[in-house]
């Protein structure tokens, strides 16, 4: 990477990284709170896939990065961590093209947070079954990020005769 792309992204990289460390209780979620029990295995797809979706050519974007700021500033205020985990997404968000894949990926993104199992809860799901619904919600939005990245790489090389 060349030094004045890594200037430009060392905002986004130090947002991730402290969203990151702010948001490091997040594994005790996983382990103790039933709702919460596969968040750690739909964070590990979703990570995955962030790394595959990851380039380092794209230029990061002022308002995501005021954005995840923005996030951090209102959860340090507000003792929110919810709010730090929304810093996580849209701050990871700054390292990938602006494609109708990245955004699906985004919301995939919501599927590991803690305040899914909280949704999961008030919906009816049952805690014998939040990891499976978790999970399986995880890898139904990989398929979709994987298709939507693969339909537009076809569009793209189609050249009518």
């Amino acid at each position: 990477m060349k030094t004045n792309m890594l200037t430009e992204k060392l905002p986004s990289i130090i947002i991730l990284t402290y969203a990151a460390f702010l948001s490091s209780d997040v594994m005790t979620d996983w382990r103790y709170s039933p709702f919460d029990s596969g968040g750690h295995t739909a964070f590990a797809i979703w990570f995955s896939l962030w790394l595959v979706l990851a380039k380092t050519d794209v230029k990061p974007s002022n308002f995501l990065s005021f954005a995840a700021g923005l996030c951090l500033i209102l959860g340090l205020m507000m003792d929110l961590n919810v709010v730090f985990h929304l810093a996580i997404l849209i701050a990871a968000l700054q390292f990938l093209p602006r494609e109708a894949c990245s955004y699906a990926h985004l919301i995939s993104g919501f599927l590991w947070l803690p305040a899914f199992g909280y949704a999961m809860a008030m919906v009816g799901i049952e805690e014998s079954s939040a990891a499976t619904v978790r999970i399986s919600l995880a890898l139904l939005m990989t398929i979709v990020v994987v298709i939507i990245a693969t339909t537009r790489k076809l569009e793209l090389r189609y050249e009518p005769h």
